[in-house]
This record gives C-alpha cells, sequence and structure tokens, in this order.
C-alpha cells in the first residue's frame, strides 16, 4: 500500500488450476487511535487461516517473511508452508552452517520437466533438486530447501518448506505451488492484489474517517470477490456473452495477452454506463 498510515494484509486461497478465492482481508494502521501492531494482526491471521482449512492448506510466502520471527510463528501454529528463501539467509545442512546458495552449489538436480513461461510465451526446460536443512534458531524442526533451476539467465529459486520432499513429485509439487503465487495464469495470486490495487483502486481510498474507509474496502472486497466467481466455469456462456458485447478484442496484442479479470471488470463497468445513461435520458 502507497498510502501513509493505511496499510493491508490479504489472504487469497487457490488451487493449481483454479481462480483464487477471497479467504480473509485485513486493512490496519501504525498511527494514531486505531493503531494496530503488524507481527500481531499476522499471527491472529495465520491462526484463522490453520483453524478454518488446517493442513489441507499450503501457506506460501515471498521473501518478506523469511527469517526466524516468523518462522517461530510456523512452527507454533503447525502450518504447511513454503516460503521465498533469501540466496545469502543462512541454513544448516551436514556440513555446518552456510548459505542457502552454497549449500546447493555443485548438487545436481534431481528432476526436469517443461514448465511453460508465461512471461516469454514460450516452453523451458525446469530443473529442481530437494535438500534436507535445519534453521539455525530450530535445530529440532527437519525442513527442506528445494532449489528450483529455470534455465539460463534466471536467478534460482530457493524455497524453504516443511513439506515432506523424499520423492520427485513432493519436489515437485512444491515448486509448482511458489509459481502460482507469483508466475503461472490463470488468475495467479500476485496478479490478484495487482488487480486489487490497480484496477479496484485499494491503494487509494479517498475518504478521511477510519471507520468510513473500512466500509469501502469490504465493498470493494465483495465486487472482487463477485469479478472472481464470474470465472468459474459455471458462467462461461454468460461470461463470453458479456465479454464478446461490451469488450471486444482487436489487434494482435489484444487478443494474445491474458486479462480475463481487467476484461471482465471493463465489460461491466461498459454495460453499467450504458443503462445509467438510458436511464438518466428517459428522466
Amino acid at each position: 500500500m502507497h498510502v501513509p498510515g493505511f496499510e493491508w494484509l490479504g489472504l487469497l486461497l487457490a488451487g493449481l488450476k483454479t481462480y483464487p478465492t477471497v479467504a480473509f482481508f485485513r486493512w490496519y494502521t501504525r498511527r494514531g487511535d486505531y493503531a494496530q501492531d503488524r507481527l500481531s494482526l499476522q499471527t491472529d491471521l495465520l491462526y484463522e487461516a490453520v483453524a478454518a482449512f488446517g493442513k489441507q492448506v499450503w501457506h506460501i510466502f515471498d521473501r518478506g517473511y523469511a527469517g526466524s520471527r516468523w518462522l517461530g510463528k510456523l512452527f507454533d501454529h503447525q502450518a504447511t508452508f513454503v516460503i521465498r528463501w533469501p540466496k545469502r539467509y543462512q541454513l544448516i545442512d551436514s556440513k555446518g552452517k552456510r548459505s542457502a546458495w552454497r549449500i546447493a552449489t555443485g548438487k545436481p538436480a534431481q528432476v526436469r520437466r517443461q514448465v511453460w513461461d508465461a512471461h516469454l510465451q514460450q516452453w523451458r526446460i525446469a530443473a529442481a533438486l530437494a535438500l534436507p536443512v535445519t534453521h539455525p534458531d530450530f535445530a529440532e524442526q527437519p525442513l527442506w530447501l528445494v532449489v528450483s533451476r529455470l534455465g539460463k539467465g534466471r536467478e534460482p529459486w530457493y524455497l524453504l518448506t516443511n513439506q515432506p520432499c523424499e520423492h520427485k513429485e513432493q519436489l515437485w509439487s512444491v515448486v509448482l505451488a511458489y509459481a502460482r503465487r507469483c508466475c503461472s495464469p490463470p488468475g495467479q495470486i500476485e496478479a490478484g492484489f495487482r488487480f486489487n490495487k490497480t484496477e479496484l483502486a485499494i491503494q487509494s481510498p479517498r475518504l478521511w474517517f477510519w471507520s468510513n474507509r473500512l466500509k469501502l474496502m469490504m465493498m470493494v472486497v465483495l465486487v472482487y470477490a463477485f469479478l472472481l466467481k464470474m470465472m468459474s466455469s459455471l458462467f462461461d456462456q454468460v461470461r463470453k456473452k458479456l465479454l464478446r458485447r461490451w469488450c471486444h478484442r482487436t489487434g494482435k496484442r489484444c487478443q494474445l495477452a491474458l486479462t480475463p479479470l481487467y476484461r471482465l471488470r471493463a465489460a461491466l463497468a461498459a454495460l453499467f454506463s450504458y443503462y445509467q445513461v438510458i436511464s438518466q435520458s428517459s428522466g
């Protein structure tokens, strides 16, 4: 969020091939009479998520959550997690405490397969390996360092997880789970948050009072949940007719771009604007 004093925590629930759904959203401030602590809110949100979904749901985090403080919270709540681990952060393997990239240096890949690069619109050969490690502050907790090598010119992913990775299928499921968060269409998690910030203007509230801001944000979340629901297979025919009539695409570049939610929002906006003009002109 780029609004001073107004911050946002969100949790989206997604499968490997389904559009995400809204699980929990929280808005808070660290200033004034309504100030709240970020770590306490994150911990409460984690508790609610674990209580609601149990171990059937994996919690996927980016590098901003890497560190012993958040790992301790995850262990306390017995959550299944995958964290993008900074390559210079230290872990412990059979040779002692070393940086993550040093642990993986010289280790051959255990699995290779083709993956679709959505950014370059081409297939790539990706390789991955898993190494048993522990964290210096939680030596009794077994962990796995999964390294995904995405090809020449691409920085490897270092993923820390408490999910067993003894078999190739388990190893690759960790890689796909993180890819689902950041770079695998349709409906990836990072794109979901970007859509909220830009198309739904969550990062630009123009209300002065805190209670009014929260009411506005909750209405925006209802709109977002409605748009995600419209992307399900139950509404295929309705969605196709809506996009064809109110957000028709022309030009090769626009036709190849993967912007389903953006087009759907634009189509609904055009539809509502049209009927608003009709109703106003009719008196």
